[in-house]
């Protein structure tokens, strides 16, 4: 559990306080993704294409469709009330 603690703090350059530990039996490990660094441009083209294959009915993933769907009526409605 030490090495592999050490091993993620390194991927983490410490931006947490601990990666790996053990609980009795249980063996707790932190989602390496959720402290990846991504620079913002990628998220928001992503979040952009995806809200336009929703305007278009383009979005072939049941996931997308629904995430990207919702989020485009969201904001269609917010801008109307402006």
């Amino acid at each position: 559990v030490v090495v592999l603690n050490d091993i993620h703090m390194q991927k983490v350059q410490g931006r947490i306080s601990r990666m790996a530990w053990r609980e009795a039996t249980d063996l707790h490990l932190v989602n390496l993704s959720s402290l990846m660094v991504i620079e913002p441009k990628e998220i928001i083209d992503e979040w952009r294409n995806g809200c336009k294959k929703a305007r278009r009915y383009e979005n072939t993933d049941e996931v997308d469709t629904c995430l990207y769907g919702t989020v485009t009526s969201l904001l269609t409605s917010f801008i109307s009330t402006l």
